[in-house]
C-alpha cells in the first residue's frame, strides 16, 4: 500500500526533486523553500536531486530562490543529476553539496528547437546565447573549479562524470555513503 511520506520530509526540511524539472515542480520546490525558511531561517534545507534535467527557466527560478534564502540549502545527488539537474546540484551552499558514490552527473550545451519567422528564430537564438552564458560561464565559474577551457571541453558533448570526477571539478564538496556522513555536515 502506498503511504504518503511528505510529512516526514517536511518535518525534516528535506525536498526531493526527481524526474523532469518542470514549471510545476519548480513551483512546488520554490514554495517549500520559502515555507521552510519562514519556519526556521537558521536551519539548513536538504534538496535531494535525482533528475534528467528539464526547463532552464524553471531551474533559474529554483536557483534564484536558493540564493535569496537566509538559510543554507544543501544539495545531494542520489542517482543522477543531468543537464539542469547538474546545475541545481552545484547551486547548493559551498561545503554542503553531496553525491553518493554510484551517482552520475551529466552536463551539456543547451538544446535549441525553434521555428517560425526568421526574426523570431533570431531572437530565440540571441536569448538562448544569453542564458547559456549565464548558466555555463557565470554559474560554473562561480560555483566550481572549472576554468573556461575545461568548461568548453565538457560542454562540447554530453559529458558524464562519476562521483570522484564531480568532486575533482568542484560540482560537489563531499562523497557520502551513509546518512551520518551527510548529516554531520549540515544543520537540520
Amino acid at each position: 500500500m502506498f503511504e504518503d511520506k511528505s510529512n516526514i520530509l517536511d518535518n525534516n526540511r528535506i525536498l526531493y526533486m526527481s524526474g523532469e524539472i518542470t514549471e510545476q515542480r519548480a513551483e512546488l520546490i520554490v514554495s517549500k523553500l520559502f515555507q521552510f525558511e519562514c519556519t526556521n531561517p537558521t536551519k539548513d534545507i536538504l534538496l535531494i536531486i535525482d533528475s534528467y534535467g528539464g526547463s532552464v527557466d524553471s531551474f533559474v527560478a529554483m536557483h534564484d530562490t536558493i540564493r535569496l534564502l537566509r538559510c543554507d540549502v544543501a544539495t545531494c545527488c542520489i542517482g543522477k543529476a543531468m543537464s539542469c539537474g547538474q546545475l541545481l546540484l552545484i547551486s547548493g551552499q559551498r561545503g554542503k553539496r553531496f553525491i553518493t558514490p554510484n551517482s552520475r552527473v551529466m552536463m551539456h550545451e543547451f538544446t535549441l528547437t525553434s521555428h517560425g519567422k526568421l526574426t523570431d528564430v533570431d531572437n530565440t537564438i540571441t536569448e538562448t546565447k544569453r542564458l547559456q552564458k549565464l548558466v555555463w560561464e557565470d554559474l560554473h565559474m562561480k560555483y566550481t573549479k572549472l576554468n573556461k577551457q575545461k568548461l568548453r571541453d565538457l560542454k562540447s558533448k554530453d559529458a558524464f562524470l562519476n562521483a570522484k570526477e564531480c568532486l575533482t571539478v568542484g560540482f560537489v564538496d563531499h562523497i557520502v555513503s551513509s546518512a551520518s556522513e551527510l548529516y554531520k555536515n549540515i544543520n537540520v
